[in-house]
C-alpha cells in the first residue's frame, strides 16, 4: 500500500514538473533562443477582459496560449523535419519534395492560388487561343508607342524551375509539353518577335551547371548569366557577355551563402528607402520555398558567383521618383553606352545585375517592391526596356502597360 502511494506521488510529481517546468524554464531563457515566426501568419494577441468581450474571452484566451506556447517554435520545426525525413515531404502545401540522382533534396513550388505552376507541365494547362491574340493585339499596341519615343521593348520570361527541372519531380507527376513552350511559338508565328523565352538554352545550360537554386524558385547567378548572354546575342547578333569566371561549389542551408550578400547605397539618407534596402537585402539572402517549408536541417544548395572583369566599376543606388523606389546601377567599365530600364518581377533581380556589367546605366523597377511609374521614361531616356516575368504568371503579365495613350 505504501509502495502504491509512493508511485502515485511520484507520478503526480512528474506530471507537474512536466506541466510547469517548461514555462518556468522558458521564463529565463527565452531571451537566448530564436522566437522567429515561422508560421508566416499574425499570431494571437493577449486579449483584454471586458464587459463586451466577456462572451469572447476565453476563445481569445485559449487561441493566444496555443500561439504563444513555450518552445512552439521549436516543437513546429522538429514536426516539419520529421515530416520530411519519415515521408519525405513538406507539411506545407506550397511546397513539393523531390531527389535528384544523386540523392539530393530539390523544393519545388507547387501553390495553386499563384497560378498553380506544376499544371504548366504536367498537361492541365490549357491554351486560350482568343486570349492569346488579345495580348498580341496589346504587345503591337506597346510596341509602337514606345517606338514613337525610340525605345524597344523586349520582354523577357524566365521558365518556371518546374519546367528547366522537369526530371527531378516527384513521379506521380505526368510531365507533359511545356505549356509556355507552346504559347512562345505561337507568337512567334503571329510576328512577335520582341518575346524572348530561352528554355532549351537553360536545359543545355544546366548539363554543365545547375541553373536554379534547389531551395528556392528563382533562377541563381549562373542561370541569370545564361539568359543574360542569350538575350544579348539575339539583340546585337554577338556575344557581348563573353566568357566570364565562374565560382561554383555547394553550401548548405544553415551556412550564409555570401555569393547573395548586396552592398545598395541610398540616395539623400532617406530613411524609407534605407528600410527597402535593408528588406531588400534580408528577403534577398532567403531561399524562398526553404522558409515556406520551414525545415531546419541541413540541406545541400548550390552556390554560383559569375565575376565579371569590371564588377567592381558598378555603382548600386537606391532612389526613387514621385514615391516609387527604384534601383540604378551606373557602370564607368560599360560595354555598351546605353541606358536601359528593366521592370518586372523578382526574376529582374539578378538579371540587373547581369545586365549591368555590360550597360552604361541600368534603371530596375522590381514590382514585388515598388509601383512602375512612367516618368521614368522621360527623366532617364532608355534606349531599351525589359520586362521580365517569370512564366507561371504568363501569359496575363505581358498586359502590362508601361505608357499611357495620352503621353505620346
Amino acid at each position: 500500500m505504501k509502495n502504491k502511494k509512493i508511485k502515485n506521488y511520484a507520478f503526480i510529481i512528474v506530471f507537474i514538473f512536466m506541466l510547469y517546468v517548461p514555462h518556468l524554464s522558458y521564463f529565463f531563457i527565452k531571451d537566448y533562443i530564436n522566437l522567429d515566426n515561422v508560421e508566416k501568419r499574425s499570431l494571437s494577441e493577449r486579449p483584454t477582459l471586458g464587459i463586451k468581450t466577456i462572451t469572447e474571452f476565453s476563445r481569445q484566451w485559449d487561441n493566444y496560449y496555443n500561439d504563444n506556447l513555450p518552445f512552439r517554435k521549436n516543437i513546429i520545426n522538429n514536426w516539419r523535419n520529421m515530416h520530411y525525413l519519415l515521408f519525405n515531404e513538406s507539411v506545407d502545401n506550397r511546397v513539393m519534395v523531390s531527389k535528384d540522382n544523386e540523392k539530393e533534396t530539390w523544393l519545388f513550388y507547387d501553390n495553386i492560388n499563384d497560378n498553380d505552376e506544376i499544371s504548366f507541365i504536367d498537361g492541365r494547362k490549357k491554351i486560350d487561343y482568343n486570349y492569346l491574340d488579345i495580348i498580341i493585339n496589346k504587345i503591337n499596341k506597346e510596341n509602337k508607342k514606345l517606338k514613337k519615343m525610340g525605345i524597344n521593348l523586349y520582354y523577357v520570361i524566365g521558365p518556371n524551375k518546374s519546367s528547366v527541372y522537369s526530371m527531378y519531380l516527384p513521379k506521380q507527376v505526368g510531365v507533359h509539353e511545356d505549356y509556355f513552350f507552346q504559347v512562345y511559338n505561337y507568337m512567334l508565328k503571329n510576328d512577335i518577335d520582341n518575346l524572348f523565352y530561352f528554355y532549351n538554352e537553360l536545359i543545355e545550360a544546366s548539363k554543365k551547371y545547375e541553373t536554379y537554386f534547389r531551395m528556392d524558385t528563382h533562377w541563381n547567378d549562373y542561370g541569370s548569366y545564361i539568359y543574360s548572354k542569350e538575350l544579348l546575342k539575339a539583340i546585337y547578333q554577338k556575344d557581348i557577355a563573353g566568357n566570364n569566371y565562374i565560382d561554383s561549389n555547394y553550401v548548405y542551408t544553415d551556412t550564409k551563402n555570401t555569393q547573395n550578400d548586396i552592398h545598395i547605397s541610398v540616395a539623400n539618407d532617406d530613411k524609407e528607402l534605407y528600410e527597402l534596402a535593408e528588406l531588400i537585402k534580408t528577403k534577398y539572402n532567403k531561399k524562398d520555398l526553404l522558409d515556406f517549408s520551414g525545415l531546419s536541417l541541413k540541406l545541400k544548395d548550390n552556390s554560383i558567383n559569375i565575376i565579371y572583369p569590371n564588377m567592381d566599376y558598378i555603382k548600386e543606388t537606391m532612389t526613387k521618383i514621385e514615391n516609387n523606389p527604384f534601383i540604378i546601377y551606373e557602370n564607368e567599365k560599360y560595354k555598351l553606352n546605353e541606358t536601359i530600364l528593366i521592370v518586372g518581377d523578382s526574376f529582374s533581380a539578378s538579371l540587373a545585375k547581369n545586365l549591368s556589367a555590360i550597360y552604361k546605366r541600368v534603371v530596375h523597377f522590381q514590382l514585388n517592391y515598388t509601383n512602375y511609374n512612367e516618368k521614368i521614361l522621360y527623366e532617364y531616356k532608355p534606349s531599351k526596356i525589359f520586362y521580365v516575368g517569370v512564366e507561371r504568371n504568363t501569359p496575363s503579365s505581358l498586359l502590362f502597360e508601361f505608357i499611357k495613350d495620352k503621353n505620346i
